[in-house]
């Protein structure tokens, strides 16, 4: 297990949050223009470019920031899945998260309370 001080938490939070600010950039950049939608693991199971994108941003940041200096999660688990769809974009309006809730929940997070 490799352990962190809190420095290197708070720099490995900062990095998450910018690698989430991003990839939601070009997400909501190519919302409403879904383009080149393909399926990951089964046929309900869709993906688009802005996902394939989105993805790359992040694997292409961690990286940069972070080259083989963390344990095998991440580099089997995130970086080893470069290229991988990992998300996919709503199809709908109706489908997509509310923003209100998606900032409550992320200032609980922020605040280290959780979800309840």
């Amino acid at each position: 297990m490799t352990t962190t001080n809190a420095g290197e938490t708070a720099d490995l939070l900062d990095l998450a949050e910018r690698m989430a600010r991003a990839a939601g950039a070009e997400l909501m950049s190519r919302y409403g223009n879904i383009q080149g939608l393909g399926t990951k693991s089964s046929a309900t199971d869709p993906v688009s470019d802005a996902d394939r994108a989105a993805e790359a941003l992040v694997a292409a940041m961690l990286l940069e920031q972070r080259p083989q200096r963390d344990g095998p999660m991440l580099l089997h688990g995130l970086q080893g899945r470069h290229g991988q769809p990992l998300m996919s974009v709503p199809r709908s309006r109706v489908e997509c998260p509310d923003p209100q809730l998606l900032r409550q929940s992320y200032e609980r997070f922020r605040a280290g309370r959780g979800a309840g």
